[in-house]
């Protein structure tokens, strides 16, 4: 399982339909969702969760999987749903494009102020 440790979280939106293997009306249903996030860390390599093909590091962020669905289920359930039959059990982060996310202002948070 993949660990990572970083100092700091941001707080973003998703402000473009991301890409991946969802259908497009699922993946349509991120649009505005906020999310706490680190940045994808270079040696990261983004993966299609469903035929496991390397997509390389889109220089994005990185979320907990079971908190944005959560978040993902406040705005729509079937969307959620659908990951959740999909996205394999022990996959810790879904990933977002720089391009398809705000960074929200004044949101960098520090770990130690949690």
């Amino acid at each position: 399982m993949l660990m990572v440790e970083q100092d700091i979280l941001y707080k973003i939106k998703i402000i473009k339909t991301p890409e991946g293997p969802a259908p497009e009306e699922v993946r349509i249903k991120w649009l505005g969702v906020e999310l706490l996030a680190i940045r994808t860390p270079e040696e990261v390599e983004e993966r299609d969760f469903t035929t496991m093909q390397e997509l390389g590091n889109r220089g994005g962020y990185m979320v907990n999987v079971n908190i944005a669905l959560a978040k993902l289920w406040e705005v729509d359930c079937k969307a959620a749903a659908w990951f959740l039959i999909h996205v394999p059990e022990d996959m810790p982060f879904f990933t977002f494009g720089a391009d398809e996310v705000e960074l929200i202002l004044d949101a960098e948070i520090k770990k130690e102020d949690l």
